[in-house]
């Protein structure tokens, strides 16, 4: 391989985002984002969950919308 090509992968492959998301993000409005809703690309600022019932659990709510 390339130098080139392997700094490209290893810059590329610590960028973050392709870092794995989380599965839901609670907001500091407490409202739990899964992902795949409308508003988890847009929740910035989030403590997040692996499921919705841990979410909720920690004193979320689900999003209404």
């Amino acid at each position: 391989m390339p130098l080139s090509a392997l700094l490209l992968f290893t810059t590329l492959s610590a960028h973050p985002v392709f870092a794995s998301e989380p599965q839901v993000k609670k907001s500091k409005t407490n409202i739990c984002h899964p992902k795949g809703g409308r508003y988890y690309h847009k929740t910035k600022n989030y403590t997040p969950y692996n499921s919705m019932e841990a979410c909720i659990q920690s004193g979320g709510r689900a999003a209404k919308r």
